[in-house]
């Protein structure tokens, strides 16, 4: 029993470094990207969070309640002392799938806003109700799975509206969207990548 918990851990914790790597060349290709939407501004703002240069702030994006309840989406800005792309992270989507959300954990203590050329948002859980019902693949309030429900709805059932409130306050104002993923309870899955074939950024499609 010891030696398959010893597994479990080794397994986990090679997932986290993976992840870390990823995140390490997209942070390092997002660096030569010419097209970006900010920042020549001191200050960005997701919602009514703010974070002015060089600042790391977390605090909690509020979806309203509709006819069912609300919910709230934990998120930190990283806003960069110098200019350049905006990247989200995102993680959670899934509520059970607990490697991307530990490793950005990880990650938000490694970075430095002083030495960022650029913003990054980390959204560390984005399914708070399937997160904490402990729920595999779709919400335990709507029965839906919010990965298959972006762009969302402003007026829909609660996954619904958290698809609306990430596309509309963070998608948006990004210029690059990764968004990560894990094996659930009931999976064990290979590491990959995927993204769009034929994307613009013609070099980052030959990396």
């Amino acid at each position: 029993m010891d030696s398959y918990k010893d597994m479990e851990a080794i397994f986990a914790s090679d997932k986290r470094i993976f992840f870390l790597q990823v995140l390490f060349v997209f942070l390092l290709i997002s660096s030569f990207s010419n097209i970006l939407i900010a920042q020549n501004n001191k200050t960005f703002t997701v919602g009514s969070i703010e974070a002015k240069s060089g600042e790391k702030v977390s605090d909690s994006l509020i979806v309203e309640k509709g006819f069912d309840e609300g919910t709230f989406i934990p998120i930190t800005i990283i806003n960069g002392a110098k200019s350049g792309p905006v990247l989200t992270l995102v993680a959670g989507v899934h509520g059970t799938e607990y490697v991307p959300i530990i490793s950005l954990q990880q990650l938000l203590n490694e970075i430095n806003p002083n030495e960022l050329s650029g913003t990054i948002i980390m959204v560390h859980i984005a399914n708070i109700p399937s997160f904490s019902g402990r729920a595999v693949y779709s919400s335990p309030i709507d029965n839906k799975n919010l990965n298959r429900c972006f762009p969302g709805k402003n007026k829909g059932t609660i996954s619904e509206r958290i698809a609306y409130t990430i596309t509309n306050e963070i998608i948006k104002k990004s210029d690059y969207y990764i968004d990560l993923h894990g094996g659930e309870f009931n999976e064990a899955i290979v590491d990959f990548i995927y993204f769009q074939v034929g994307c613009p950024e013609i070099h980052i499609c030959e990396q």
